[in-house]
């Protein structure tokens, strides 16, 4: 990973890690990713809850409102309880609930 690859996600780290303050139980854990130039997202949730699916829209409205109109993003929003293996690198996980253990 370059030096710049490495600044893009440490702030993305940042910026996501400050969208997701606050999240409630259900969320299980919040990681991401960078492919091919398009920001990848995914939202692990315990059960299915229509707030919390509007919570991650909200969560994405914010960071796209930060990077700008050049940004691209794709987002996953996983519902079920199976244990959550922790993504391989570079994946980044930044949020994770102590019931998600593997």
């Amino acid at each position: 990973m370059s030096d710049f690859d490495l600044h893009e996600m440490n702030g993305m780290h940042v910026n996501l890690n400050q969208a997701t303050l606050g999240l409630n139980d259900n969320f299980r854990m919040v990681a991401f990713t960078r492919e091919s130039g398009v920001w990848i997202f995914k939202f692990y949730l315990d059960h299915e809850d229509e707030d919390d699916r509007e919570e991650v829209e909200d969560i994405m409205t914010q960071i796209e409102a930060i990077e700008g109109s050049d940004f691209k993003a794709e987002f996953e929003i996983i519902v079920g309880n199976e244990p959550i293996a922790w993504p391989e690198h570079p994946a980044r996980v930044v949020f994770r609930n102590a019931r998600s253990k593997k």
